[in-house]
């Protein structure tokens, strides 16, 4: 099954043109991890400071789906265009800020690895 087909109805349009589609699925962010948006299926899971269990966000950049998952409530943005995809990974490069990926401790002190967000960027949309 893919994630797509859990939603049926769009619920409102973002200020850049993307369809937002809501729903409610108890459980964790773990079934999302797991099962339906792995890489295999082509998403690809958006790092920020607030993953937890109860919260996560997946990109589907073939598709130009966006999918948050926050304490049940799923959002899945539906960008029509290239450039609306854009606009909406750089709205949330603003408002989730670096990708903290993971801190690494070694004898030299302390690294810390961020997500590549410009690996979700279309290339070429204008």
């Amino acid at each position: 099954m893919n994630i797509e087909d859990l939603f049926t109805a769009v619920d409102r349009i973002g200020e850049n043109g993307n369809k937002i589609s809501n729903i409610f699925r108890l459980g964790d962010r773990y079934t999302y991890d797991f099962n339906h948006c792995t890489s295999a299926k082509g998403w690809e899971q958006y790092d920020t400071d607030q993953d937890d269990w109860y919260f996560g966000v997946w990109v589907h950049k073939a598709k130009k789906l966006i999918l948050t998952y926050a304490e049940g409530d799923l959002a899945l943005s539906s960008c029509g265009t290239a450039k609306i995809f854009n606009l909406e990974i750089a709205a949330m490069n603003k408002f989730y800020g670096q990708g903290k990926i993971c801190t690494v401790v070694g004898k030299d002190g302390c690294t810390t690895f961020h997500q590549d967000r410009m690996e979700f960027v279309i290339k070429g949309a204008s």
